[in-house]
């Protein structure tokens, strides 16, 4: 898929204007697009006549404001080149409608006529399109009205959008006005993108002192002498350094092109702004910010300032609203949570104008430097009642299965043994759901999943995090067909012991028919062991998990094998492309996840499993989690299980021939009364 996007390109270094730009791309290319920025003004030529003027004024006046004003320009210039991704077929008189499949208008003011030349008149329509091509991001009026004489050449146009979104309620009204749609209101790209995106893109800035705390005054409109004051006044109170940038002819023309502006945002003290997107990026840093009137021509700015703020109700950030005594509290809690929801409206808004399948839950992107987590479960009750935790495995599944993909899973075979299989439809993915405690057989499994990835079938790799760290080492190298999903392991019980208690059960007259180890019956958190057995009544047995031998031994490291307890996998940063587990104590940190049904937490390493993750996003229930909280209830996810103290006892008993049952027993009850049991994860 080819997308040519058409935004606004002015020369002018606009730090707001170049990230929106940014952010576009980054998005658009999210979804496997590539993507051209087709400029629809002259740009100025920043190796001619700007270079040859800037060299003229520093031979003769050698002024170092002149100076530092030359290398913002060239660190602007620097951006377009290495992150936009420039054409000229709109200026060049050339009809790019054959050349593209798709052309996305916005964000930024491209429909305000404030800023209209003839050509961006025609461009910012996007009237040398078919209807089909059309799809707008966000775009701005920049006003709450529109002039007189630019409605009749809106009201031509917009209706052949098949959809419309704005970025504020205003422009929202002028469409209604005009012709009659209702225009989704949605978010700007710069906020589609995580905070971790945007850090990955930033460098420091020379106007950040080591350890000097410090005010950044960015304002795009003129200051009143009112607002001046106050901030010189801030400034002085809470003793910091003013860092002031305009984008502009500004007092001190710091050397400070897009990524330095990031980077002053990231570490301010405080944000005093009357700018849009100076409000988005102290949102996104979760920085405290003071909104100011601008004074003189802003274009008509208020419209979208307005619903920025209404949206993610910070009113009490809005002119005259902030006291001196709370300039620095500020709690972005409940924005973050409207921020998830809105996010998950503009992708869905994109991927259905493009005609691609479902929402994502936020932008992929560059990998962060520790994974996304999410709680989350399945909004199928019954595929939810049927699996270990939150359902999450089988949506995944199935979305490869529809893709005429393959799965590769634990499943038990005829004898209760645990084995990896190929699945290949849906009617064979029952078998794979649900926990099995014990060693899984891999047989040739990593030779399949490689000739299937050879044949280019997508295939979906679930195992134990040491299994997948030995599937991506037999590969080799990366495959983009494949979605490796590792666990969150307490560790792995041997399979010896099985054995032992399989044939205990027998001895006992209970030989089992079918096992489940993870029986939802009395709910989630107190859940059962249940098997069938084979007697000539046909009676089912239940067991809560604590009564249960095998489950109590597994529960307190009696025979997990010994890499269990010394496991190199288990780290917060993994090769795998997600993680899935139960989330142990969702009912104290995120009680409104938790229904007792399950709930799984998912981490997400890779893009792939952001790409994954979108896919099911609209058949999920699910919230942001916090990383440290999740690990501190679920240590299994970066730690190795402490070994039980009678573990060596425990196999000699076995390996001498005697009862499971008992010698289990034995050494449960033992351990309880020794005061130096190690303690299970």
């Amino acid at each position: 898929m080819k997308i040519g996007l058409v935004t606004i390109c002015d020369p002018v270094p606009n730090f707001g204007n170049k990230l929106q730009n940014y952010a576009g791309v980054t998005v658009l290319k999210s979804l496997g697009a590539e993507v051209h920025t087709l400029v629809p003004q002259p740009q100025r030529d920043i190796s001619g006549l700007y270079l040859r003027r800037t060299v003229n004024r520093l031979a003769f006046c050698k002024l170092s404001n002149r100076q530092k004003e030359w290398i913002r320009y060239c660190r602007f210039y620097e951006f377009d080149k290495k992150y936009l991704n420039f054409s000229t077929e709109l200026l060049e008189g050339q009809n790019p409608q054959e050349n593209y499949d798709y052309f996305v208008v916005g964000s930024d003011q491209v429909w305000n006529p404030v800023w209209y030349t003839e050509l961006k008149k025609e461009a910012f329509l996007l009237t040398f399109a078919k209807p089909e091509q059309k799809v707008c991001l966000s775009p701005s009026f920049g006003s709450s009205a529109l002039r007189e004489d630019w409605k009749e050449h809106f009201a031509k146009w917009l209706p052949t959008f098949p959809r419309i979104s704005v970025r504020e309620e205003a422009g929202a009204q002028i469409v209604k006005e005009l012709t009659g749609q209702t225009a989704q209101v949605l978010i700007d790209p710069t906020l589609m993108l995580t905070v971790s995106q945007w850090r990955s893109i930033q460098h420091r800035s020379n106007a950040r002192k080591k350890g000097r705390p410090y005010l950044l005054k960015y304002f795009i409109g003129g200051q009143t002498d009112a607002a001046r004051q106050e901030i010189q006044s801030i400034a002085r109170e809470h003793n910091l350094e003013i860092c002031e940038l305009l984008c502009e002819d500004q007092p001190k023309p710091y050397e400070t092109g897009p990524r330095e502006f990031l980077d002053l945002l990231d570490h301010a003290d405080l944000i005093c702004t009357d700018s849009f997107h100076g409000i988005v990026f102290s949102l996104l840093f979760d920085k405290p910010f003071v909104v100011y009137d601008r004074d003189g021509n802003g274009g008509g700015m208020e419209s979208r300032i307005i619903t920025l703020l209404s949206t993610f109700q910070l009113q009490d950030r809005m002119p005259g609203c902030v006291p001196k005594e709370k300039l620095f509290e500020h709690s972005y809690e409940k924005a973050y949570e409207i921020l998830e929801d809105k996010r998950r409206e503009a992708w869905q808004f994109l991927k259905q104008s493009l005609h691609l399948e479902e929402p994502s839950p936020e932008s992929p992107g560059p990998e962060p430097e520790e994974p996304s987590v999410y709680a989350c479960y399945n909004r199928d009750t019954e595929e939810r009642k049927n699996s270990s935790s939150g359902g999450i495995y089988s949506l995944l599944a199935k979305k490869v299965l529809e893709q005429q993909g393959v799965v590769f899973a634990a499943c038990y075979d005829e004898n209760l043994n645990v084995v990896h299989r190929k699945i290949s439809s849906l009617e064979e993915l029952p078998q794979s759901r649900g926990s099995k405690y014990l060693q899984s057989h891999l047989g040739d499994t990593f030779a399949q999943v490689k000739k299937a990835l050879e044949q280019g079938i997508q295939t979906l790799f679930v195992g134990t995090p040491c299994q997948c760290e030995g599937l991506l080492s037999f590969l080799g190298k990366s495959y983009s067909n494949l979605l490796c999903v590792d666990l969150i392991c307490h560790g792995v019980p041997s399979k010896k012991a099985w054995q032992g208690y399989l044939a205990s059960m027998k001895a006992c007259g209970k030989e089992i028919a079918a096992v489940n180890m993870r029986d939802k019956t009395t709910g989630w958190s107190g859940y059962l062991y249940d098997w069938k057995l084979v007697d000539p009544q046909g009676n089912v047995s239940i067991q809560p998990q604590q009564e249960n031998p095998y489950m109590n031994g597994f529960v307190q490291n009696l025979y997990l094998r010994p890499s269990c307890h010394r496991c190199s996998v288990e780290s917060v940063r993994r090769k795998t492309d997600m993680t899935l587990g139960d989330y142990w104590g969702v009912w104290d940190l995120q009680p409104e996840m938790d229904d007792n049904q399950g709930t799984s937490v998912v981490f997400l390493h890779s893009q792939k499993g952001w790409e994954a993750f979108s896919r099911i996003s609209d058949q999920i229930e699910f919230k942001r989690a916090d990383l440290e909280s999740v690990i501190q209830k679920n240590p299994s996810y970066r730690e190795s299980s402490i070994p039980h103290p009678l573990r060596e006892k425990f196999f000699r008993q076995l390996s001498d021939g005697e009862d499971f049952l008992t010698i289990a027993a034995g050494c449960l009850e033992s351990s309880e009364n020794t005061s130096d049991r190690g303690t299970a994860n």
